[in-house]
């Protein structure tokens, strides 16, 4: 199974036909989607082998960015941008309303492991902050009402 969603990954990435450094950083994205959210140490060590590259390569990618992984923490995970846009636009009160709804704090994940809250410095969309992001879905335009709204629709699987 693990073969089978690395190359999955593979394919996937390579139809973007990118050059070496953004293939292999597709690669991990593409990891990452094809195991829910998460790209495994042994799907990123498979991959380095079939590209014939040093797993190192995948690793500094899957380690570096804040958007990936090496385990399954959280069914999902949502990251709530606090920069200074998103924070006059009205990100305290997304934050605390978040915090008050899933109980628990930045790092942590709720104790059905539904939900891993995290802080992110940027989601790159000032012009419609406040914002937040479910796994990779980016909500855009936050109010209290509408953050509460998009959880409840996870909660009850209207969102997957």
């Amino acid at each position: 199974m693990v073969e089978e969603k690395v190359r999955n990954a593979l394919e996937k990435a390579k139809e973007k036909a990118l050059e070496e450094k953004d293939y292999i950083m597709e690669v991990v994205r593409c990891l990452h989607e094809q195991f829910g959210g998460y790209a495994p140490p042994e799907a990123l060590e498979l991959a380095a082998q079939f590209l014939e590259v040093s797993p190192s390569k995948l690793y500094e990618i899957a380690t570096f960015y804040s958007l990936y992984t090496l385990r399954k923490e959280a069914k999902h995970v949502i990251r709530v941008c606090t920069s200074l846009p998103c924070h006059v636009a009205g990100g305290r009160e997304i934050i605390e309303t978040l915090k008050k709804e899933l109980n628990i704090d930045f790092g942590q994940v709720t104790p059905d492991g539904m939900f891993k809250l995290e802080e992110v410095g940027c989601l790159g969309r000032c012009d419609t902050s406040p914002n937040m992001m479910v796994d990779g879905t980016l909500y855009k335009d936050l109010t209290s009402e509408k953050v509460t709204a998009i959880l409840e629709a996870y909660r009850k699987g209207v969102i997957e």
